[in-house]
């Protein structure tokens, strides 16, 4: 065990939460599950001595000042609950506790939206498409698209208890304990032990039935299949891929033209490839997965893995909203062979030395004077 002892005997200093409508804005910072595993942690605990040394208590002053925030996807939970290694999973989760303070990414109802902003960029409409606040904070938001915080409950009623009827110093030492039960709960759910109770364990979670992952790996090798028995040029293979992925959001499409007043024969592709990739990269998040999966059937010897499939998702729907995406080598790779870098204004790189320096430079010009 690298971090601290199971079970805190304190509550550590988890960084405030922070409202999207809130202003200064930080900036928000992915960081994939690797970084916490197998560099924060190690580095929390002094056992580095290369470049990545001094990257966790770097990045820990800006969650705590509130200039960053480093929220969590549904990948980190998913990532976390596989490892069986009791105290690896406890040191993984306080890491991650101490960086994102349980602010987290929620997907709900980003298909509805991303639609909308294709509509409106391919058919240079009028109508003007918000960007959704996704970032929220604990487990249920990730899951749902909804805060939800632990709360005390009356026994009696097993609704939320309410304290009106206390004296004022007694509330305010109530909201306190809630307060802290709050990021007490979000750690034991992440980590899948109960920090403040050495006696009470959570069993491990019942694994969450997951065959997407290999199912999308049997589909882009039948696609592979095809495309070798076609033509491998780089238009065929982009041709193919847009098309599949065209067809795949249709279903989105055709309610965000119905809801702009326009014909659902607005968008008229039949062979003209060029019109169909001004679509795919006017979708947000389609545009991204279908980039990295295309970089893959570009490369003829390239070795599929079941792990693609939400490694690509979540860089997809991460990277939209997000300044910077530290990013896997495999995934960044492909990221940077699809000219990924700067879509949406999100910077994706792979190495927390190049981050910090970069978040460095950024928060000098942020803050100084004008």
């Amino acid at each position: 065990m690298f971090t601290e002892v199971w079970p805190l005997d304190y509550d550590p200093d988890w960084p405030a939460r922070w409202s999207p409508g809130e202003r200064p804005r930080p900036l928000v910072v992915y960081l994939d599950q690797w970084c916490y595993a197998k560099m924060l942690v190690w580095d929390r605990a002094g056992k580095l001595n290369d470049e990545n040394a001094g990257c966790y208590e770097f990045l820990r002053s800006l969650a705590r000042d509130g200039s960053v925030v480093f929220p969590l996807s549904q990948a980190h939970y998913r990532e976390t609950w596989k490892r069986e290694n009791l105290d690896a999973r406890w040191d993984t989760a306080v890491v991650m506790g101490e960086l994102s303070g349980f602010h987290t990414l929620s997907v709900s109802n980003l298909a509805a939206w991303e639609a909308l902003k294709c509509v409106s960029a391919y058919t240079k409409s009028a109508h003007k498409v918000a960007t959704p606040n996704v970032i929220g904070w604990g487990l249920k938001n990730c899951l749902s698209g909804h805060d939800g915080p632990a709360y005390l409950v009356d026994k009696r009623t097993g609704k939320p208890a309410r304290w009106s009827a206390l004296p004022d110093d007694l509330q305010r030492a109530v909201a306190d304990l809630e307060h802290r039960a709050a990021y007490l709960f979000e750690l034991a759910m992440l980590a899948l032990r109960t920090p403040p109770l050495p006696s009470v364990e959570i069993p491990p979670l019942a694994p969450i039935p997951d065959d997407q992952g290999d199912k999308f790996l049997d589909h882009e090798a039948k696609i592979r299949a095809t495309i070798d028995n076609v033509d491998r040029s780089p238009k065929r293979i982009r041709g193919i891929l847009e098309i599949l992925s065209c067809r795949d959001s249709l279903k989105h499409l055709i309610p965000a033209l119905q809801q702009f007043g326009l014909p659902v024969d607005a968008i008229v592709l039949d062979d003209d490839l060029a019109a169909l990739h001004e679509l795919i990269k006017a979708m947000p998040i389609q545009g991204i997965f279908t980039e990295l999966r295309i970089q893959t059937h570009l490369k003829k010897d390239w070795k599929g893995l079941s792990s693609d499939l939400l490694d690509f998702w979540t860089m997809a729907t991460a990277a939209p909203f997000v300044d910077y995406y530290v990013a896997d080598k495999r995934t960044y790779n492909l990221a940077v062979d699809a000219h990924l870098n700067g879509r949406n204004g999100c910077r994706i790189v792979h190495r927390l030395p190049e981050l910090c320096d970069l978040l460095r430079d950024r928060l000098a010009l942020i803050r100084t004077p004008l």
